[in-house]
């Protein structure tokens, strides 16, 4: 009876190598992010010019006419005074409801924007407030418009002051108009170069994703080709076995059964599935008699799988 060990059975679907999920996921994050992007950025950019277009916009075309205005009145009040002319008191004071009804449209627009807009807004209006009241007296009667004369100076300063106030409330709207614009393009500019940038990346994440593709059906093609190769090698090699007369087992290197063939099993007594994990050596001594007992570690079968050398004869006896 001939020992032998266990042979090659070829590649299982283990020794594949599994592929790495890096580079899908990394195209699945690139068109994400290509799709989200945009979405984000978007965003921003309505933001920014829906500020512009119901806040911004609206405030710097009030303000601009609020001064507008308050440079009529001047000239109306300066028109009454040094003529009396009672026309030109009446438009003056349509100027103040018309400044009035511009005050309380602006007041909603001020309460969208930031603080130091709304603080810069309040002298302004005390400004305007201030000047106002000084003319109360003079449009009583002439008698008091002659008086006023006298205070015309100091109006001139109140009106200047007001004037200054105004134009830095509109150079604050100007401003934030400004950079409200300038944040929208530079995220135009964002999303331009993110979109980019992005569609690059999936860009390389496809190559990727084809290489990898490419050289993972390449290995296992190659794994394949040697599992087919080996199982065909098994087949003829079995096919050798179970022709033969001779007892044929396979063994691994702790001297434990694996194979078979039918000539073995019969001079065993033993079936291949009954024997397949065994000890080889109680198999083959199971039947000796005490005298020509000896332990496994004694068995010159054993010793030649423990050495892992080739032996054309082992003197052993087979109970």
């Amino acid at each position: 009876m001939e020992t032998r060990r266990a042979p090659y059975r070829g590649p299982t679907p283990l020794d594949v190598p599994e592929a790495r999920p890096w580079a899908l996921f990394f195209i699945v994050l690139a068109i994400l992010a290509l799709a989200g992007v945009p979405i984000i950025t978007s965003r921003e950019i309505a933001e920014e010019e829906r500020a512009i277009g119901e806040v911004l916009e609206p405030a710097q075309r009030f303000a601009a006419d609020l001064a507008l205005v308050q440079t009529r009145q001047m000239l109306r009040f300066r028109e009454y005074l040094l003529t009396g002319d009672v026309e030109a008191r009446v438009r003056y004071q349509n100027l103040l409801s018309e400044e009035e009804s511009l005050r309380e449209d602006l007041l909603p627009l001020l309460e969208r924007m930031d603080v130091d807009v709304r603080q810069q807004a309040l002298p302004l209006f005390d400004a305007s407030w201030e000047w106002h009241l000084g003319h109360r007296d003079a449009l009583g009667s002439d008698t008091a418009r002659v008086a006023f004369l006298e205070q015309a100076e100091a109006d001139q300063t109140r009106y200047e002051r007001m004037l200054l106030n105004s134009r830095v409330f509109r150079d604050l709207i100007n401003a934030r108009m400004e950079a409200a614009r300038g944040a929208a393009e530079d995220a135009r500019q964002r999303q331009l170069q993110l979109t980019i940038a992005l569609f690059a990346l999936a860009l390389l994440a496809t190559v990727a994703v084809a290489v990898v593709g490419r050289r993972l059906r390449g290995i296992i093609d190659e794994a394949n080709l040697r599992r087919r190769d080996a199982v065909r090698a098994r087949w003829e090699i079995d096919a050798v076995l179970e022709a033969t007369g001779d007892g044929v087992m396979g063994v691994d290197l702790d001297g434990r059964l694996l194979t078979i063939n039918a000539t073995g099993s019969r001079l065993l007594g033993y079936g291949e599935e009954e024997a397949r994990g065994r000890s080889l050596h109680d198999l083959l001594h199971d039947g000796a008699p005490e005298s020509r007992s000896h332990a496994p570690e004694d068995c010159p079968i054993l010793q030649v799988l423990r050495e892992k050398d080739r032996a054309e004869r082992v003197d052993d006896v087979v109970w």
